[in-house]
């Protein structure tokens, strides 16, 4: 705002910025610095608006269910920046909590049916279950057989 009111010069930077910004596009300086996007601008603030909501209401849920000892166990994974660090944290929670090392845990991942329900709490505590929702496969097909 300070170059549109000439409180300071014009840079290569600002002037990107700008331009980005004028023909609807996500400036290269936020790219560098935030999660990956080839969305216009407009879809690029309406996602990062709804990554600040989830996670903001993880901290919420986490607040209150920490008092009570629970667990947060549903998870979607689209609201998060880096998902391999998401994993890692995951399977180190799990191996402090069994006293087995991380190399030696092997996850275990099942696709859930579209009519299938979710365990209920305590089933989910008792077998260490965790739902993950938005999962990706990139250059692979998906056979329902």
């Amino acid at each position: 705002m300070d170059v549109v009111l000439g409180k300071t010069i014009e840079t290569d930077i600002t002037r990107q910025t700008f331009e980005s910004l004028q023909s609807n596009k996500t400036p290269p300086q936020w790219q560098a610095t935030c999660y990956p996007s080839f969305s216009i601008l407009t879809a690029f603030i309406e996602n990062l608006l709804q990554r600040i909501t989830y996670i903001n209401g993880l901290i919420d849920s986490y607040s209150i269910m920490s008092t009570q000892r629970k667990v947060i166990r549903k998870f979607k994974l689209q609201y998060f920046y880096d998902q391999r660090a998401f994993f890692t944290a995951f399977i180190q929670q799990t191996s402090r909590k069994t006293g087995t090392s991380m190399d030696k845990l092997k996850p275990k991942l099942r696709i859930m049916e579209k009519d299938e329900q979710m365990l209920t709490e305590r089933l989910a505590d008792d077998s260490n279950s965790y739902y993950l929702e938005g999962l990706w496969l990139n250059g692979a097909t998906w056979n329902i057989d």
